[in-house]
């Protein structure tokens, strides 16, 4: 079965309740991936998922639109590129490029350990003047990013 009929299944209930999701790959110069766990989820276009190779924990987006899909990719490599040409620390490409044999395009990139979601982390926070640190900081590592030229949309 190819991996493309298997993304296309995914919804995004599977991404909001958490529930495991367990589907394995080849990567060239890395080998087999398993994602474990859906963290983000565009139906029928993109899935983000925690995976692991060998005893490394990898984060993974998979493109897969039936005719967006290398341009969707290609933006996002394009995009997420530029933080290490402009010196901002960011995850590091592992691997990006396109799998014939799934007929999907994949970004692999090392996992941050202990990072948390945004979302997360605000709602976490109970004390209005926490949050609004929070935002502040967010705010600035923005405007730090406009400041070199990159924008997120």
């Amino acid at each position: 079965m190819l991996l493309k009929s298997v993304l296309s299944g995914i919804t995004q209930d599977q991404e909001l309740t958490e529930r495991s999701t367990s589907f394995a790959f080849n990567v060239p110069s890395i080998g087999t991936i398993t994602c474990t766990r859906i963290l983000r989820t565009i139906q029928s276009k993109r899935v983000t998922c925690l995976g692991e190779s060998g005893n490394h924990r990898v984060l993974v987006k998979l493109f897969f639109h039936s005719r967006r899909a290398k341009n969707h990719w290609q933006r996002s490599d394009k995009g997420c590129r530029i933080f290490t040409e402009r010196s901002i620390i960011a995850p590091k490409i592992i691997y990006s490029g396109y799998l014939s044999e799934h007929k999907i395009y994949v970004i692999v990139f090392e996992y941050i350990e202990n990072a948390v979601h945004f979302d997360k982390a605000l709602a976490s926070t109970p004390n209005e003047v926490q949050r609004q640190e929070l935002l502040d900081r967010l705010i600035g590592c923005l405007a730090m990013h406009h400041q070199q030229g990159i924008i997120q949309d």
